[in-house]
């Protein structure tokens, strides 16, 4: 009889308290109710980065109270003002970013790693995190060793000596093609994107695992960041073009087509810089193009999808902008449009590839210029080739940002309540 109240009291100890309370009653000694750790071990860099990206973040009270027990989540930063007006971003796309979205100049000397053409991809472009942390202006967490002045100026001399190739190799490109200055700014950010802050403070919560480099304590200097909509929808945008990549090799292992998957993915951010820029519901011409080459299509078939696509959204702004009739400016040029037409960014997927192209709608008859790909199956590069498609397509939304104020309202019969 000892040994069986033994075995029952082995076996008891394997069931839960719910269960031993409905199976064998309740016991003296309640195990305790502490909630099971959920914190992920350091070593897993992707699940933690998954992990923190759910995060919600809150500056404030919510804007939007339900009742008791509604089962209704309060919307977080969805009705706050934009931190962007378009009388600022206007005065920096005007002035070739030279204000807060970024800084270049015709002088400038580009400090950058190289522009690859397309067999190379983007696999040169990887962040080194020792010369960043030692000249950012982000802090540097504390128990960290800091450096002197010597040894931080040996290694910004170490970081430029290594970048001397490849910025000899960006200047020449930009010399040898006849660029715009906001295709020139983007060549820039591209090339630059693992050595100049990017995001936000805050969003080092998020992506524990980037380099300190790529983040600012200064919201002007950031690039990929939040406008109309909440740092937490902008965390979980850019951390799907981050996942992105892994579903692409892991439909590729059981080969499975990947072209779908790329396409919605990238619609969807850009669909989210729609939102985050504020126009959503207002009537504007889009300036971004994205065709998905079908496996019954040849390259140059879906070529000329994306030349179509992008000619006719130059055509429509040339014709938007266009002066009833010319005038002659202040250096004595003719004027034909009341403000210079914009840059039409086009997208290309072509398998695991992404294709990015510009083309200047001010000019009649123009082509697209190729900018550069991205191989989005390549191990290592999973945070590259997603801040590239970012910067792409934020380029793209600062422009519209600057016109807002010009647009009308999207105006549905729909929503009409006497119809």
């Amino acid at each position: 009889m000892d040994q069986l109240i033994k075995l029952g009291e082995l076996f008891a100890g394997y069931f839960s308290p719910a269960k031993r309370r409905r199976t064998i009653g309740g016991s003296v000694a309640t195990p305790s109710r502490e909630p099971l750790s959920t914190e992920i071990p350091a070593t897993d860099p992707v699940r933690r980065n998954r992990t923190t990206a759910t995060k919600r973040h809150s500056a404030g009270p919510s804007t939007k109270q339900f009742p008791s027990g509604s089962r209704k989540r309060a919307r977080d930063f969805d009705d706050v003002d934009c931190i962007l007006d378009s009388n600022h971003v206007k005065a920096s796309v005007e002035s070739g970013y030279t204000a807060s979205l970024g800084s270049f100049s015709d002088n400038s000397s580009f400090s950058a790693s190289s522009l690859l053409d397309p067999d190379d991809s983007a696999s040169q472009i990887v962040p080194n995190n020792a010369d960043i942390s030692a000249i950012t202006d982000y802090d540097e967490e504390e128990g960290e060793p800091q450096l002197t002045a010597e040894e931080k100026i040996g290694l910004w001399r170490e970081k430029e000596r290594k970048l001397e190739p490849a910025k000899a190799l960006l200047n020449d490109t930009i010399a040898q093609g006849i660029w715009t200055e906001d295709e020139k700014f983007l060549l820039q950010r591209l090339a630059m994107r693992s050595y100049e802050p990017l995001f936000p403070a805050e969003w080092q919560l998020d992506f524990p695992t980037f380099p300190v480099g790529l983040f600012t304590l200064d919201f002007s200097k950031t690039f990929i960041n939040f406008n109309c909509t909440s740092s937490h929808k902008a965390v979980r945008a850019f951390q799907a073009l981050i996942d992105l990549a892994g579903r692409v090799r892991d439909k590729k292992l059981v080969r499975l087509p990947v072209e779908r998957v790329m396409e919605l993915e990238i619609k969807r951010y850009a669909r989210w810089t729609e939102e985050d820029g504020g126009y959503i519901n207002l009537r504007f011409i889009p300036n971004t193009v994205i065709v998905t080459k079908r496996p019954a299509q040849t390259f140059q078939e879906s070529s000329h999808d994306l030349i179509s696509q992008m000619t006719f959204l130059a055509e429509r702004y040339r014709a938007m902008l266009a002066l009833p009739t010319p005038k002659i400016g202040k250096l004595g040029e003719i004027e034909l449009y009341s403000k210079q037409p914009p840059i039409i960014y086009g997208i290309t997927i072509v398998a695991s590839k992404v294709f990015l192209w510009t083309m200047d709608s001010a000019k009649i008859g123009a082509k697209p210029k190729f900018i550069q790909h991205f191989e989005f199956a390549e191990e290592g590069m999973d945070v590259w080739n997603a801040i590239a498609v970012a910067i792409f397509l934020v380029m793209a939304r600062n422009y519209i940002i600057s016109i807002k104020d010009e647009l009308e309202p999207d105006f549905d019969e729909s929503d009409d309540p006497d119809l």
